[in-house]
Order: structure tokens, then sequence, then C-alpha cells
């Protein structure tokens, strides 16, 4: 049974499983495998949108705070005496907030670019399928990064899910800056500016058939400017870009009547559907 957060934030929107961690026996939170992430909205005319993600893109491009509050208290605490205990308890929580989420996407963007490279030293390349090793010599048996094989031994539920093509940049989207209302009302509008657009009325089929495309335009509008960070993989956080918006791109995958099914399936980077 899945698991959400209690955060008031877009963040809620996420769901977790519990797994046994190996290395302390304790009992964590995991998120769930991006096949099985799914959101429900609905639009001013009760028409409901199920949201789902494709290619790991859940995982990839959805950024949160650390759900380790006890974690964050005591980094909280250390912040407090750096400032000399001078700086009240909602900023140092926050510095604590912001340190664990910068280091979880550099986490995330430095794995991302070794996404090919197994731990034997070659290239997905040479794993046919992600199986044996075909190079002369290489008994490795499997395709598994450095990054999988920590989440192994961790006993996590889901083994790699940066897998894919290695890329220097990734985007992300921070779910905590966005109250969860406000964000589900921009991924309602987005949609909407295709199924409904200008001239729309009620009784009108809608304007996107099962299998048509769309670039969805996600802005959470200047006040949220951070909410979409471009980091670059082996840089320091303080270089990122931090944006209000980016470009999704889904495809209607499913129709019912009052509820349409979208998949999430890429991260829009390159121009004209740049983050903004």
């Amino acid at each position: 049974m899945s698991e959400h957060l209690d955060t008031w934030t877009a963040a809620d929107l996420l769901s977790y499983e519990k797994y046994i961690e190996s290395t302390t026996g304790l009992e964590r939170l995991s998120r769930v495998a991006t096949a099985d992430e799914e959101w429900v909205v609905s639009d001013w005319d009760g028409e409901r949108y199920t949201i789902r993600f494709d290619k790991n893109f859940s995982k990839k491009h959805l950024a949160t705070f650390s759900k380790d509050r006890e974690r964050t208290e005591t980094e909280a605490y250390f912040e407090w005496l750096n400032s000399g205990k001078t700086r009240d308890a909602g900023e140092n929580w926050q510095r604590a907030e912001h340190k664990f989420m910068n280091e979880k996407m550099k986490t995330t963007a430095d794995n991302r670019n070794v996404a090919n490279a197994c731990t034997c030293g070659h290239l997905f390349n040479k794993h046919p399928g992600g199986g044996a090793c075909n190079q002369v010599g290489c008994v490795c048996a499997k395709f598994t990064t450095a990054f999988a094989a920590s989440r192994i031994a961790a006993g996590k539920p889901t083994e790699d899910p940066l897998a894919g093509m290695k890329t220097p940049k990734t985007t992300f989207i921070v779910l905590n800056w966005v109250p969860k209302a406000d964000f589900e009302s921009v991924v309602v509008q987005s949609i909407q500016a295709h199924e409904k657009p200008s001239g729309w009325k009620r009784g009108d089929p809608l304007a996107k058939a099962v299998n048509d495309e769309a670039v969805l335009k996600w802005d959470f509008g200047t006040a949220r400017l951070g909410a979409v960070v471009q980091a670059q993989a082996g840089t320091d956080p303080a270089s990122w870009i931090r944006k209000q918006g980016c470009y999704i791109k889904a495809k209607k995958i499913a129709t019912d009547w009052g509820r349409q099914t979208w998949q999430v399936f890429h991260m829009e980077s390159s121009p004209p559907h740049a983050a903004f």
C-alpha cells in the first residue's frame, strides 16, 4: 500500500512504499517506481485527468526536500551553531532542507551523466539487452551501474530509477516550492490548453484523441522562481540556473466519459521549449 507525505505542497502528490534498509534494518520509505506513479486532477467542467509517467520521468525530474526529518533537524542545529547561534529556527531549517535537496539533485545529475557505464567498466552497448557483457574476457553477467549497486545493497525496491541515456544536464521540478493546489491547477490548465482550446464550449468533443502528443507548459509564476532547476553534472549547485517554468512532453493514452489519461514522458529542454 502506497503512502504520501503531508507537506501541503506538490510533494504530497508523490507515492511512497516501505522497504527495510539492509544496512540498518530500519523501515524506510522509497518512491514507487515511475510506472506506478499516478495523479488525478479535475478541471472546472468536472473532467478528470489521470497523469501517469514513463521512462523513469518521475524519479529523474521531480525533486523534493528530504523525507528524513531527524536528519534535517540535526543539520538545522548545526546551521544554528555555524551562525554563532544568531539565526532563527525557520531559517536554519530552510537552509538544511535546501542543502539536502541540492545534494540529492547533484547525485541524480552526476549519476545520469554516467548512466550507461557498468560496474565492470564497459558501456551499456556491450551488454545486449542489459544482460551479460560481450567484451572479450569480461565475466560480468548483468549491466549494473554503481548507483544501482548502491541501491541494491541498501535493499531499495527500485534497482535503478535513473537508467537510460547518459546526459550531462538534468532539469528538475522542485515540488516543495509549489503549493499542491497551485501545482494541480498548472497541470490542469496545461492540458486544457490542448483538450479544450480557445473557442471550445461544453458539449464539443475534446480536441485530442488517444495517441495524440502535446507539449504542456507548466508555468509556476514569477513568485515561484526557482521551482525549476537546471543542473549540470559535476558542478556546484550555486551555479545552477533557476527558472519559474518548463515544458513537458506528454501523450494521451486513454479516454473515457469524463476521464482522460495522459502520460508524461519527456522533459523538454531545448529551444523553442526550454525552461523559462
